[in-house]
């Protein structure tokens, strides 16, 4: 019975891991292997992505641009100020069949989900300065009253 349970979590904990050689962007501590590892992710993802399938999308410079948001990406993480909430993401995403665990990707889906992590006035769509122009004016009625 023990070993049966010993198995089962074994299987699991593999069953449920992120992708080998993914650094994850919070954890990074900027060291040469880390750094290796890190490009070394992209470049196999991206390869995986472009040239394991029958489109003719496996290209040097599709490779190199993808690469190149795919690093973007990772520093812009790196940065996110909502730790908990992109190991979350990490989990949900990554530990999943269905979603290539990339980091533009991871970017994507953060941006999407959790738009009030860069801060309500720094929000991207335009509609939004409507909104801002409209608290920020209703906060100054508050004020005057």
């Amino acid at each position: 019975m023990k070993n049966l349970i010993l198995m089962m979590t074994l299987f699991l904990s593999f069953a449920f891991s992120q992708p080998q050689g993914f650094v994850n962007p919070l954890e990074f501590d900027n060291t040469d292997q880390q750094r290796q590892k890190v490009i070394s992710y992209i470049k196999n993802g991206t390869l995986h992505k472009y040239c394991d399938s029958e489109d003719d999308a496996c290209h040097p410079n599709i490779l190199q641009l993808s690469q190149a948001d795919n690093l973007t990406a990772f520093i812009e993480l790196s940065a996110i100020q909502n730790k908990e909430y992109l190991n979350r993401l990490i989990d949900e995403y990554c530990n999943s069949e269905f979603f290539q665990c990339s980091y533009e990707n991871l970017l994507k889906v953060y941006e999407e989900n959790f738009w009030c992590d860069v801060g309500i006035w720094e929000m991207r769509d335009e509609q939004n300065s409507d909104f801002r122009n409209i608290v920020i004016l209703e906060i100054e009625n508050i004020r005057i009253q």
